[in-house]
């Protein structure tokens, strides 16, 4: 069990062995005010009927899925396992869009070499995919953004297939960064992100309605925070 300073209501929600991050308002370890974690989807069910998959933090940002995942070991007891055709849909709505900062954090082990995006803001009414999480032909994962004007993205080192993984995407407002098993592994200066009224999804993009750059393999622990997390506190939750 990993502890972070305080654990709140919704942390205690999460799965054990679980290190979400809920201390808005209290000191992270760099001596600023934390982020608050708006959704976390721990992944250990699915309940039979919509809205399938459930938000820890009790925030209301459920998911639905037409063609779900299925329930599969993973990092922290259970995950869901993605065959390339399962996508879960929350609304893309309220505390979901965070304009001035953000932190996206998942565990994921994928199949094979392929273009999979995990868990992405997905393009709605303004043309902004405000962040992605994906996985690429030539093994590395990619942080990528888009708005009307134009793009931005990183990239990792390559990636071990059928190996545990945590990914990072942190704005603070002025610098995106992307990091790999709690460790920076690029950043670039990005003054302005655009949000619409794009779904989240997770195991696969959607742009404009349509599915694209579906996900292969198992994904545990997938949580959104409302800023930027000191680099300590994701350290904290890449840890094994």
């Amino acid at each position: 069990m990993r502890l972070l300073v305080v654990l709140s209501i919704a942390a205690c929600s999460s799965a054990p062995g679980a290190a979400a991050i809920d201390a808005a308002g209290d000191a992270s370890p760099d001596g600023t005010t934390a982020p608050t974690l708006v959704a976390h989807y721990t992944m250990e069910a699915l309940a039979a009927a919509a809205p399938q998959v459930t938000d820890a933090t009790m925030h209301g940002h459920d998911g639905t899925c037409m063609t779900c995942p299925i329930v599969a070991p993973g990092k922290h007891a259970l995950g869901y396992q993605f065959d390339g055709t399962d996508i879960i849909h929350i609304a893309g709505t309220g505390a979901l869009r965070t304009p001035t900062g953000f932190t996206v954090a998942a565990w994921f082990n994928y199949a094979a070499p392929h273009v999979g995006c995990f868990v992405n803001k997905s393009v709605g009414s303004a043309d902004a995919n405000s962040w992605q999480a994906c996985v690429q032909s030539n093994s590395v994962v990619t942080f990528y953004s888009n708005k009307a004007t134009g793009g931005d993205s990183l990239a990792t080192g390559a990636v071990s297939v059928d190996v545990w993984h945590h990914v990072a995407l942190r704005w603070d407002g002025a610098m995106k960064s992307i990091y790999l098993d709690g460790v920076l592994a690029a950043s670039i200066g990005v003054s302005d992100t655009s949000f619409d009224d794009g779904d989240v999804t997770i195991g696969a993009d959607v742009d404009f309605g349509a599915i694209s750059a579906p996900f292969k393999g198992v994904l545990d622990d997938v949580e959104i925070y409302d800023g930027a997390l000191a680099p300590a506190d994701i350290a904290v939750l890449a840890t094994p």
